[in-house]
């Protein structure tokens, strides 16, 4: 019997799950490239603070202690699109994809630590699940 790497085996159920997420998501920013209100209220706190990465007034929408990966990301990506919504929400749909690969793996981690074994496509299901669930949507 041939033994398939872990590398391989693992493979093929997340690219299903990166397919399907590319096939929900491109099309949502297809239908919807522009932004929304709470959009424009991190806009006005970075251009008020250009220099801050992440913010630090606590009376501001975005503190540093709410959503400090969300609005870096943000800071990030207005300097470079400014106020493209396609390009901004492209690059967040690759920063999904990567999360999404990286909660696959360490899930599979997590569960050979508690000794519980399931196959890979047992996996990639409670990662689509993840992906596709609209808390982890919100960009």
């Amino acid at each position: 019997m041939i033994k398939i790497n872990q590398h391989t085996e693992n493979f093929c159920p997340l690219s299903f799950v990166i397919i399907i997420d590319l096939i929900f998501l491109i099309p949502v920013i297809m239908l919807d490239p522009s932004f929304h209100v709470d959009d424009f209220l991190v806009f006005s706190v970075i251009k008020s603070n250009p220099l801050h990465l992440i913010a630090f007034n606590p009376h501001e929408y975005f503190y540093f202690f709410l959503r400090p990966v969300s609005y870096f990301f943000f800071w990030v990506e207005y300097n470079i699109w400014h106020t493209n919504a396609f390009m901004m929400k492209i690059v967040s749909v690759f920063i999904h994809t990567g999360f999404t690969v990286i909660f696959y793996y360490l899930l599979k981690e997590f569960a050979s630590f508690i000794k519980i074994e399931f196959k890979p496509f047992i996996a990639s299901i409670i990662t689509l699940v993840f992906s596709l669930h609209p808390d982890s949507l919100i960009w």
